[in-house]
C-alpha cells in the first residue's frame, strides 16, 4: 500500500490542503493520504486555534473522501513531535517501506530541510512529494539533489495553489472576505466558533 502524509498545524485547513492531496493521489497512485495535525508547534511559536478545533476542521474538510484520513499520532502527544518520530510511527503502524511512504512538504521548506532533526534518517525512510509554494518555486530539482536526495526518491507536484493559513488568519482578523479560500464546512465552523478574530 502506498501512503502519503502531510504534517502541519492546519490552522486553519484550506482548499489547498484538500486539492493538492487529491491531485497527488491520482498522479502518484497513492492508496491512502494521511493528514497529521500537530499539537505543539515545532517550527513556530504557537498555534492559533486549539488542537481540537483544528482536528474538527480537518475532519469536516475530508468527510466526503474515503481516501483521505486523519491520524492523531502527533495531536495526541503532550510534547513536540518531530518528523522522524512520525515516520517511525507510520512505518510500524502500516508495515511500509521507504518506497511506499511519501512525505509531502511545501517547497518553501526545502532550504531548511537538512536542518530537520535526524534528516539523514528522514531521507532514507521516505520518498518526497514537493508541493510548490511561493516564493520557492524555481530550481527545485537542483535544491533537492543538493540535499543528497536521489532522483527516484522525490516527485514535484507542479500545481501551484497560492494560499496560506497565515494569510487567511490575517483576513479574518481584519474583517475581510475569506470564505473563498476554505471548504464551506470549515468556513461555517470558523464562523460558528468565532476563531481567529484576535
Amino acid at each position: 500500500m502506498k501512503i502519503a502524509f502531510l504534517s502541519g498545524s492546519f490552522d486553519p485547513p484550506h482548499i489547498g490542503h484538500l486539492i493538492l492531496p487529491c491531485i497527488a493521489i491520482e498522479k502518484f497512485d497513492i492508496d491512502l493520504f494521511l493528514y497529521i495535525p500537530s499539537k505543539i508547534a515545532v517550527n513556530k511559536d504557537h498555534h492559533f486555534a486549539e488542537a481540537s478545533d483544528r482536528y474538527n476542521m480537518l475532519q469536516l474538510m475530508i468527510s466526503d473522501n474515503p481516501m483521505l484520513m486523519i491520524d492523531n499520532f502527533e495531536i495526541s502527544q503532550d510534547s513536540k513531535i518531530y518528523t522522524f518520530e512520525t515516520i517511525n510511527y507510520l512505518k510500524r503502524k502500516y508495515s511500509t517501506n521507504s518506497t511506499n511512504l511519501m512525505l509531502c512538504i511545501g517547497s518553501d521548506w526545502i532550504d531548511s530541510l537538512d536542518k530537520w532533526q535526524n534528516f539523514d534518517f528522514i531521507k532514507d525512510n521516505v520518498s518526497f512529494i514537493i508541493f510548490l509554494r511561493p516564493p520557492c518555486i524555481d530550481d527545485i530539482d537542483k535544491k533537492i539533489k543538493s540535499l543528497g536526495i536521489d532522483q527516484d526518491n522525490y516527485h514535484i507536484l507542479d500545481n501551484l495553489i497560492d494560499i496560506s493559513s497565515s494569510n487567511i488568519r490575517t483576513l479574518i482578523a481584519e474583517g475581510k472576505p475569506f470564505s473563498h479560500f476554505l471548504p464551506k464546512p470549515v468556513y461555517d465552523y470558523i464562523m460558528k466558533n468565532s476563531l481567529y478574530l484576535v
